[in-house]
C-alpha cells in the first residue's frame, strides 16, 4: 500500500508541477503559440512607412520569424534556400515549442538545415546548395511543411492555375498553400510563376501568412482562358482558323473552303472568353438572325460549334488543330518539309524565301511560292499550298 500511495502522491505531485507551470510554459503543438516577441519600432531603414510590404515586415520581426541583418532587411534581395529553410524552421518550433531557440552554426545554416531535415520539412537530398536563390515552387515546398497540414485548414477553392499542373514541380504544396489562403498570385487569374525567384519582401508577406491564420486572404481566381495562338486547320482541307488574343478577348478569322460557287464562308469576330470558350455572334451578317455560336480550345484544338446548322455554307461543328503561329508565312519546319520533297539533301546548306500568299482560282486555295536557295542561288522551288505547304504547281526539283 505504501508503494501505491507513495506513487499516487508522486503523481499529484507531477500534476499539480505541471498545473502550476502552464501560465510559464507553451502549449505543444498550438497555433496559440505565435505572439508577439518584440517591438518593430522602424528597426529597418530600407523599409520605409509607405512600402508595400511594411505591414508583413513588421509582423515577421515582433513574431520572431525574420531578422535583418547590419544592412537592414534588404527587402529586393532575393531569397535563398537557406533563408527559406531558417523561416520555415522558426515557425516549426515556435508552433512545437513555443519559442525559436536554433543558432548558426557552421555553415552558418547547417543548424537549420539538420533541423529541417529531422522534423520533415524537408528530406535529405532535397538540395544540394543552399545558398542558391531559391525557386518560388521551392519557397512552397518548404513552407508548406512548416506546419502540419490540419494547420492549413482550405478557406479556397482553387483546383486550376495558369502556369502550374500536375507536372510542376511541388505542385501540391503550392496547392495546399493556394487554398489554405497563404498564396494568392500575381494577377487576377491567380499566376504564380513557379520557376522565378522571390524576394524577401514577398517572402515575408507569405511566412506571415503561414504563422497567423488571420492574415490569410480568401481569393475568387477568375478562371484562366490557356489559348494558344496562331494558325489552326483541318486536315485534309483547305479550311484554316486563325486567332489572336489581347488580355481576355479573343480575335479569330476562319474560313471554309468549298468546291462550289461559294469560294468560301468567313467569320471574322471577337469575343469575351469564359474560362477556355467564347460565345460569338456574327453581327455584321446581313441578315435578321446573324450566325452565332461557341469557340472553344483544348490544348492544340480549336473547336466552333454554330448554334444553328444552316446546312448550306458551313458544318454546325469544325474542329481545328493548330499548326503554327503566323497567318501566312510558313513555319520553318514545313519549309524544311518543302525542301525534302524537292530533293533537296538535308546535310546542304540552304535557306528560303517565299512570296506572299495569292489565292488559285483554277485550285481554289491560296499558294504561296517558295524558293529553295544555296549560297543565294535558287536549287528548288514550287507553289505550295499557303497553309499545309503540300506541293501543288510550279514544280523545280533539286538536281545537283
Amino acid at each position: 500500500m505504501k508503494r501505491y500511495r507513495r506513487t499516487f502522491s508522486v503523481a499529484i505531485s507531477a500534476c499539480l508541477a505541471l498545473g502550476m507551470c502552464t501560465t510559464a510554459f507553451a502549449a505543444k503543438d498550438d497555433m496559440n503559440n505565435f505572439k508577439k516577441s518584440a517591438t518593430y519600432t522602424n528597426q529597418f531603414a530600407d523599409v520605409s512607412a509607405n512600402h508595400w510590404s511594411a505591414a508583413s515586415v513588421k509582423l515577421c520581426y515582433e513574431y520572431g520569424l525574420m531578422n535583418g541583418s547590419d544592412k537592414g532587411f534588404l527587402p529586393s534581395n532575393n531569397l535563398t534556400i537557406a533563408e527559406a529553410l531558417v523561416m520555415a524552421d522558426r515557425v516549426h518550433q515556435i508552433y512545437t515549442d513555443g519559442e525559436s531557440t536554433l543558432q548558426n552554426g557552421t555553415p552558418w545554416y547547417q543548424t537549420y538545415v539538420t533541423y529541417a531535415i529531422d522534423n520533415g520539412i524537408i528530406k535529405a537530398g532535397d538540395f544540394s546548395n543552399y545558398t542558391k536563390k531559391a525557386t518560388r515552387s521551392e519557397m512552397a515546398y518548404i513552407f508548406a511543411h512548416a506546419l502540419p497540414y490540419t494547420e492549413l485548414t482550405a478557406i479556397n477553392t482553387v483546383t486550376t492555375l495558369p502556369d502550374v499542373s500536375v507536372a510542376t514541380q511541388y505542385s501540391a504544396e503550392i496547392f495546399e498553400l493556394y487554398n489554405a489562403g497563404v498564396l494568392t498570385g500575381s494577377d487576377e487569374f491567380g499566376t504564380y510563376k513557379p520557376n522565378s525567384t522571390i524576394t524577401r519582401a514577398e517572402a515575408a508577406a507569405i511566412i506571415s501568412r503561414v504563422a497567423i491564420p488571420s492574415q490569410r486572404k480568401t481569393v475568387l481566381l477568375k478562371e484562366y482562358s490557356n489559348v494558344k495562338e496562331g494558325l489552326y486547320t483541318v486536315p485534309g482541307t483547305t479550311h484554316t482558323l486563325y486567332v489572336t488574343k489581347t488580355g481576355n478577348t479573343v480575335h479569330f478569322t476562319a474560313y471554309w473552303f468549298r468546291d462550289d460557287i461559294i469560294k468560301s464562308t468567313l467569320v471574322e469576330e471577337s469575343a469575351d472568353l469564359n474560362g477556355n470558350s467564347a460565345h460569338f455572334v456574327c453581327a455584321d451578317e446581313p441578315t435578321p438572325e446573324p450566325s452565332s455560336g461557341i469557340i472553344s480550345f483544348d490544348g492544340s484544338f480549336a473547336t466552333i460549334t454554330f448554334d444553328k446548322d444552316d446546312g448550306i455554307y458551313t458544318p454546325q461543328t469544325t474542329r481545328f488543330i493548330w499548326l503554327r503561329d503566323s497567318m501566312w508565312e510558313l513555319s520553318d519546319a514545313q519549309l524544311r518539309s518543302v525542301a525534302r520533297s524537292l530533293g533537296v539533301p538535308d546535310n546542304l546548306s540552304i535557306t528560303f524565301h517565299q512570296d506572299e500568299a495569292s489565292y488559285w482560282d483554277a485550285g481554289n486555295r491560296y499558294t504561296t511560292f517558295v524558293q529553295v536557295l544555296c549560297n543565294g542561288k535558287a536549287v528548288a522551288y514550287a507553289s505550295v499550298d499557303s497553309f499545309t505547304a503540300e506541293l501543288v504547281r510550279t514544280i523545280y526539283m533539286y538536281n545537283p
